[in-house]
């Protein structure tokens, strides 16, 4: 099973994630931390920086079969077009646009995903020397993601599900959502 986590900075995806892990579940997955936080803050700020990250979120998740992401291409489409809104000649990155809706598309169509959970709220930011504290951008790209979500999933055929609450609830939720998907026949990618 391929599972991805979407949702804006400081939302607690990382957080789930980590507490899945530690916990033991899922353990024929490999764990697959936010690939942004390898940035600084100052590089992590343009929109090239951005296609790089969707490159190094594809290489990353092409090494496993089975693995749980804190972040998706989901996540990276919407903080791509939150730093295009942002450029103040976007001719001069309309190429760049449509080479990264090309590549987002081409590997979308291979349904990189068996299940997206969406972490459907967020905190105020905390300073981690990564994460962005802006936090007019924290709010459009959770905006950004409750349109995305839904819409590229439908069109991609990738079912979705939200997840909100305390860690326990999210685990709890996370947990009913993927004994649907884990089959007799697949029962080798649960344990």
């Amino acid at each position: 099973m391929r599972i991805g986590f979407v949702g804006t900075h400081n939302s607690g995806k990382s957080t789930l994630v980590s507490e899945i892990e530690k916990r033991g579940l899922y353990a024929r997955h490999t764990y697959f931390n936010d690939v942004t936080r390898s940035f600084n803050r100052t590089v992590i700020q343009n929109i090239d920086t951005q296609m790089g990250i969707f490159d190094n979120l594809i290489r990353v998740e092409n090494t496993a079969n089975n693995f749980i992401s804190d972040r998706t291409v989901l996540d990276n489409y919407a903080y791509f077009g939150w730093f295009y809104k942002n450029v103040p000649i976007k001719q001069s990155y309309a190429e760049l646009y449509k080479e990264y809706e090309v590549k987002f598309d081409q590997y979308m169509v291979l349904k990189p995903y068996d299940v997206v959970l969406f972490v459907d709220e967020y905190f105020p930011i905390e300073d981690d020397g990564t994460r962005d504290m802006d936090v007019e951008q924290q709010k459009w790209v959770f905006e950004a993601l409750e349109n995305i979500v839904p819409l590229k999933c439908e069109i991609y055929n990738i079912p979705y599900y939200y997840v909100h609450g305390s860690v326990n609830t999210r685990i709890d939720c996370v947990k009913h959502v993927l004994s649907k998907y884990y089959v007799q026949t697949r029962l080798p990618d649960f344990f």
